[in-house]
């Protein structure tokens, strides 16, 4: 009497435990383990046409909710609890595959951005010299790397005393640019002292003078065109 007492006890605490038993996020298949697991304690058999209505019920309500939609999406909807198993044991693992190839996609799309960026080595790119980082010389900077722009703004170049294109220190008396890799370069020792009679520091030095004025006006004339664009904009 105690004996059947006590499996009426635990029969009870099974089939309690049943109807509360949910999928959640876990896997289908294990879900279906433990529910078989319970159902048996509960003295419920998953088999049989007379508990049919019943089991099936349970499945409704305890897997997961979105599975649950997809499952009633379907043409024909499960009758029997071994067709709910199957179907929601394969729509559950074609869930879980998605999620990872989305999350193997994604993780190679940053992946391949990280590596356009830093060039694939860490060193950041920028244009056809990518990769390729400035060094410092005793006259100025130069730039490393073949066709890396120079994108030197002649004002701020001018009021430093740089060159416009390789942004060394410029002198009339004797500079060699060294942009755009030019190697033909004469020493201020083999210059003619003069030109039609005149020194030629002063020349150069009138010349760079002369460059420098036209380069004002330039710059006020684009800065003119730049607002008329602008006001032409709005």
């Amino acid at each position: 009497m105690v004996n059947s007492f006590v499996d009426s006890n635990a029969e009870k605490m099974a089939r309690n435990e049943i109807e509360n038993l949910k999928q959640n996020s876990r896997p289908a298949e294990e879900f279906f383990i433990e529910f078989e697991q319970i159902a048996r304690r509960a003295g419920y058999s998953v088999t049989s046409p007379d508990s049919n209505a019943f089991i099936c019920s349970l499945i409704e309500r305890n897997i997961n909710q979105r599975i649950h939609t997809m499952v009633y999406q379907m043409e024909n909807v499960p009758s029997t609890y071994a067709e709910w198993k199957r179907v929601v044991i394969k729509l559950d693992e074609q869930q879980r595959r998605l999620r990872e190839f989305n999350t193997a996609r994604n993780t190679g799309a940053a992946t391949s951005q990280k590596s356009a960026k830093t060039g694939g080595d860490g060193q950041k790119t920028s244009g056809s010299g990518a990769g390729v980082p400035a060094t410092k010389t005793s006259t100025g900077t130069t730039f490393g790397g073949q066709g890396q722009p120079m994108d030197i703004d002649r004002a701020t170049a001018r009021s430093k005393g740089l060159c416009f294109k390789c942004g060394t220190k410029w002198s009339p008396q004797g500079h060699v640019c060294v942009s755009k890799g030019m190697t033909n370069r004469q020493t201020t020792s083999e210059w003619p002292k003069s030109v039609g009679g005149q020194d030629l520091a002063a020349v150069l030095a009138s010349l760079g003078s002369a460059i420098a004025t036209i380069d004002k006006k330039m710059d006020a004339r684009m800065t003119k065109i730049e607002d008329f664009l602008n006001v032409d904009r709005k």
